[in-house]
């Protein structure tokens, strides 16, 4: 069965949450999907704010709560 654009969206955020950013060229391969759509992606949540987008690359945005995981020992 073929992948939402949805849950195609998720997997993108969390890509880019564990790293911080990414290239979209990167993020196409992770993705199994082409760089067109990966960059088609990375554009629909940048302009939902869910992503800070320039030239060939994406990142979390800076204004975003940072993920929650275990804080220092």
């Amino acid at each position: 069965m073929r992948e939402s654009a949805a849950e195609r969206h998720d997997r993108l955020l969390a890509l880019v949450r564990e790293r911080g950013s990414a290239r979209v060229s990167d993020l196409a391969g992770l993705l199994g999907v082409s760089p067109v759509t990966a960059r088609r992606d990375a554009e629909a949540l940048a302009e939902r704010g869910l992503l800070d987008r320039v030239h060939g690359s994406v990142s979390w945005p800076r204004d975003a709560a940072t993920p929650a995981g275990p804080g220092p020992g």
